[in-house]
């Protein structure tokens, strides 16, 4: 599934728009979807916030981190329904985030595997974001774990790493600010 929405910088059209193109990928039923509505539900808000401001201090643009220009975000939602099918080829995009449940090893493994695809398809240098989700439902995984994990996403491969409740809406706002 593909969402895309845009975020303008003032309330006309600006001739010059970008776009970004964001990967959400991740095993069945750790929370991709939720992930997905809630990052575009926080985009809107900081572009609607960004947006007030501008008119307040009599700007002709508010500025959302991209120059004073437009930017139409494009998601491409990957559902999983069978193990690793779209390993085959990925969407070439600017960015991907990866979905892990914190309750499921398995979609550990998935991600991991995933982020392996990518990086042969992309190359080291494309912006990957691994989101550990339902830290809502996680008081039964082990502390040590879970950092060891982050240690590794974060230090060892370099990318970045954000746990959040997806349902309860926790967390997500670190995730905007990361992608």
């Amino acid at each position: 599934m593909s969402r895309r929405f845009t975020l303008h910088s003032d309330t006309r059209r600006s001739s010059e728009e970008d776009t970004f193109n964001l990967a959400v990928i991740g095993d069945g039923n750790v929370g991709k979807s939720t992930t997905v509505c809630r990052l575009i539900k926080h985009w809107t808000e900081l572009g609607s916030q960004a947006h007030k401001k501008s008119k307040k201090h009599k700007k002709s643009h508010g500025d959302l981190g991209i120059k004073g220009r437009s930017l139409t975000v494009e998601i491409v939602d990957t559902s999983s329904k069978k193990r690793f099918p779209f390993l085959q080829r990925l969407p070439s995009c600017d960015a991907y985030v990866l979905v892990y449940s914190l309750v499921c090893d398995d979609s550990f493994d998935f991600v991991v595997a995933a982020r392996d695809q990518i990086l042969q398809q992309e190359g080291p240098s494309v912006p990957i974001v691994f989101v550990a989700n339902k830290t809502d439902i996680a008081d039964s995984v082990d502390k040590t774990v879970r950092v060891y994990r982050d240690l590794n996403i974060s230090c060892e491969w370099d990318n970045g790493h954000e746990e959040i409740s997806a349902e309860k809406d926790t967390s997500i706002i670190q995730l905007v600010d990361k992608s």
